[in-house]
């Protein structure tokens, strides 16, 4: 993996087989961060473990989807869960024949190349509690506070 920090940017490049998610937290991690939002990504991802969230069975639909894929879009955040980092991933992948797909990002690897682009929100602090009504961790988002609050 490469990457490189300017200001609350962060430019990452990882490579085959490098996971994804776990790739990402390593990350912020290194940089100190545990707030971000994953601004853009393209590549290709090798079997995607995709889903959706059924909201009146508050249950997650999750199918792997053998084989490489383009990566078309990546987007989503990183935040805290029980004191651990976490990324929370949704994906725009394409097909050999061009049609599209996409959900919730469960799990990859990098097939070829994955190039992201993060935005770090230091000093904001964003993590994830239960909503019991919904059935999922939601995010939560601290603002900094203000001189002389």
């Amino acid at each position: 993996m490469q990457h490189a920090r300017s200001g609350n940017f962060v430019a990452v490049r990882l490579k085959a087989p490098e996971p994804v998610h776990e790739s990402l937290c390593e990350i912020a991690r290194h940089y100190g961060f545990s707030s971000a939002y994953v601004i853009s990504g393209i590549g290709m991802l090798a079997d995607p473990s995709i889903g959706y969230y059924d909201l009146p069975g508050q249950q997650y639909h999750e199918e792997t989807i053998p084989g490489n894929h383009e990566l078309l879009c990546l987007a989503g955040n990183i935040s805290l869960r029980d004191g651990e980092l976490m990324g929370h991933l949704h994906v725009t992948l394409s097909r050999e024949d061009h049609s599209a797909f996409g959900g919730h990002l469960f799990g990859a690897k990098v097939g070829l190349t994955c190039e992201v682009l993060l935005a770090v929100l230091d000093p904001v602090q964003m993590w994830r509690q239960l909503e019991p009504e919904f059935g999922l961790p939601g995010l939560m988002i601290d603002p900094p506070k203000e001189a002389g609050d």
